[in-house]
């Protein structure tokens, strides 16, 4: 999907990229992540071409896109960013419409592509009439969302799209992205400082410093085995192996052994963090674990997830 060879970018005198490297498969959510003033915003948008780079190639679908026409190849990749950026004159409707009407897609369809990203994104209808004044912060973001997906792209790049938004309105939108990756294998190349939020989103993430790429790898990976003191450090110092409780799930910690009695039940899919809460909340040492269709295919034990939290 995205190749991007020895990149390098210099901003009056101060060097914002230095020689990164990367590739980027066909459905990853790939996650850049790192201190402020990294660089990590500004590769981002060397990948649509609003920052040109000094020296270096990037490739997304195959092509370079120095010898790509700049307005279609921004037209054919959805853009999230923080501030959102809705047209403020506009419906709901009409931003989210705005990129097919850009492409000149007939009306009718239009009106269904809008029907389904509103679906998908469970977003309520009773918007789509209301002006971005009208919305709250976690609404407008999620049009946002919309927006960028409206077209149908197999590419979207989000810029710490949920970084103004309070908690719970965070949390949220981070498990609506997570859902909507899984269902539609769109790629996604998000950037954030949070390392929670890259840690429980990322398939693939990259860890950048003043400007280099420090490490690449599943978040598992990362967490479990740090490039250097800074990357371990980053990553919350020793407590980061708490992290894998939020990127593990329970089918990797369960043992095949029956549940015995009425244990609180939880999905293999969970995370091990989600697993521990409801032990917890249940003051139960063990849970039974159930497939997606209800049957029973294992115990986890609390000394299982302690022993996943050292690996």
């Amino acid at each position: 999907m995205i190749q991007i060879d020895h990149v390098s970018k210099t901003f009056a005198g101060t060097q914002a990229l230095a020689d990164c490297t990367l590739t980027i498969d066909d459905g990853a959510f790939f996650v850049l992540i790192g201190p402020s003033g990294c660089g990590k915003s500004t590769l981002l948008r060397t990948i649509n071409g609003l920052i040109a780079p000094d020296t270096g190639t990037i490739r997304v679908r195959g092509k370079d896109i120095a010898t790509e026409d700049p307005e279609r190849l921004r037209q054919s990749i959805g853009y999230v960013i923080q501030s959102v950026g809705l047209f403020p004159h506009w419906t709901v409707a009409a931003n989210i419409a705005a990129v097919p009407q850009l492409m000149r897609w007939d009306k009718g369809k239009i009106a269904r592509r809008v029907d389904e990203i509103v679906a998908l994104l469970r977003i309520d209808p009773a918007l789509l009439p209301r002006y971005p004044h009208q919305l709250s912060g976690g609404q407008r973001q999620r049009i946002g969302v919309a927006r960028a997906l409206a077209a149908g792209p197999d590419l979207i790049l989000m810029d710490e799209p949920f970084s103004a938004l309070d908690p719970v309105s965070r949390v949220e939108l981070q498990a609506e992205m997570r859902r909507v990756h899984a269902e539609s294998k769109t790629t996604i190349v998000m950037v954030t400082h949070d390392v929670g939020e890259a840690l429980s989103l990322a398939t693939t993430l990259a860890i950048m410093r003043a400007g280099r790429i420090i490490q690449i790898g599943t978040p598992a990976a990362v967490v479990g085995a740090p490039a250097d003191d800074f990357v371990a450090q980053f990553l919350g110092g020793p407590e980061r192996f708490l992290h894998l409780l939020d990127v593990l799930s329970v089918g990797a910690a369960m043992s095949a052994e029956p549940p015995s009695g009425a244990m609180p039940r939880i999905a293999t899919s969970a995370s091990l963090r989600a697993a521990l809460s409801l032990m917890m909340a249940e003051g139960a040492q063990a849970l039974a674990v159930g497939d997606g269709d209800g049957a029973s295919v294992g115990t986890l034990r609390l000394d299982a997830i302690v022993a996943a939290s050292h690996a």
